[in-house]
């Protein structure tokens, strides 16, 4: 995908139905940022991925991508 993480501005996003096939259900949606008083520099989100095309198999193969690129693999 062009972009693995899309942040959105949108307070009512990100939602399943609407954001989980963004780049082809390859990238990672998060919106609803807003700082938590709970920890120092603390913050809070909402992120929406979709599990079956951004899994285990898939997300696998894009790390592999990003080490080989990064020139951490032969």
């Amino acid at each position: 995908p062009p972009r693995w993480i899309e942040v959105l501005d949108d307070p009512f996003r990100p939602q399943p139905r609407m954001d989980r096939d963004t780049h082809g259900g390859m990238a990672t949606s998060v919106g609803r940022i807003r700082e938590d008083g709970v920890l120092e520099n603390g913050f809070k989100y909402v992120l929406v991925s979709h599990n079956t095309k951004m899994g285990a198999a898939k997300g696998a193969i894009l790390v592999a991508e990003l080490l080989r690129a990064q020139g951490l693999l032969g």
